[in-house]
């Protein structure tokens, strides 16, 4: 995993839930809890064993 990888899931989730970049841009399909709404969740649990290249294009992105 790749060091910006490593260190994006490392980030305190407190802080990542009260982004208002993420939700006002990710809400919407990963829901207010950003788990398992219309898109899957985005907990760092559930990004962890993504690859590296499919998350960053996924952020850069989006997908539909």
């Amino acid at each position: 995993m790749n060091y910006f990888i490593e260190k994006a899931l490392a980030v305190d989730y407190v802080l990542f839930m009260t982004s208002a970049l993420l939700h006002n841009t990710c809400s919407g399909c990963h829901g207010t809890g950003l788990q398992d709404a219309m898109g899957p969740s985005l907990k760092p649990f559930a990004l962890a064993s993504k690859d590296d290249d499919l998350l960053i294009a996924t952020i850069t992105n989006g997908r539909s």
